[in-house]
């Protein structure tokens, strides 16, 4: 009998507490806020190529990139693989080339007459040269050379990532504004 009069009170509070701090915790999440189209959002990211798995840029050692969402800042895939996002999510795509850099333009790879400084030009396995071509925009490219011969050279002036298809691991951290 000494041991239902010790257990009782015990239930008792047990029961009592939970009924009062059962109304404490809230059981329904605040909605998630997902990125749209004119948020600015900072992410990391890594980037690899699809064909063979090789990882050739991370933010994650430096500093997350910050741009605003769906207005073309970033390559098209990436802007939009972003959007829908919310902050802490963690996303794994696969960026065809024609939403990554496009694809391999032939007209962007020209062959040119071996003169002035290059008339000598003879390369070395293993290297790659790079030239220095002036652009429509004044400023200056530098492109790789692709093939030469005793009279020419060629020259590859395609982004280095053109026709790759690309894996990009997203993390968003932040949507820094303007949020609903």
């Amino acid at each position: 009998m000494k041991r239902i009069s010790i257990i009782f009170p015990i239930l008792i509070i047990l029961v009592v507490c939970t009924a009062a701090f059962s109304g404490c915790v809230n059981s329904t999440t605040a909605p998630k806020i997902m990125v749209k189209p004119n948020d600015t959002v900072k992410v990391h990211y890594t980037v690899s190529l699809a064909s063979n798995g090789q990882q050739i840029l991370s933010s994650l050692n430096g500093s997350p990139i910050e741009f605003v969402a769906g207005t073309g800042k970033v390559i098209k895939g990436f802007d939009n693989a972003v959007l829908g996002m919310s902050v802490g999510q963690n996303k794994t795509v696969t960026i065809p080339a024609d939403q990554a850099y496009g694809p391999v333009k032939q007209d962007l790879i020209v062959t040119a007459k071996k003169t002035g400084a290059l008339a000598d030009y003879q390369p070395k396995p293993g290297n790659i040269t790079y030239i220095a071509v002036p652009l429509p925009d004044g400023s200056v490219g530098r492109f790789p050379i692709i093939a030469s011969n005793e009279t020419t050279i060629t020259v590859d002036m395609n982004h280095p990532l053109a026709g790759q298809n690309l894996v990009f691991n997203i993390q968003l951290l932040d949507i820094v504004g303007p949020k609903p």
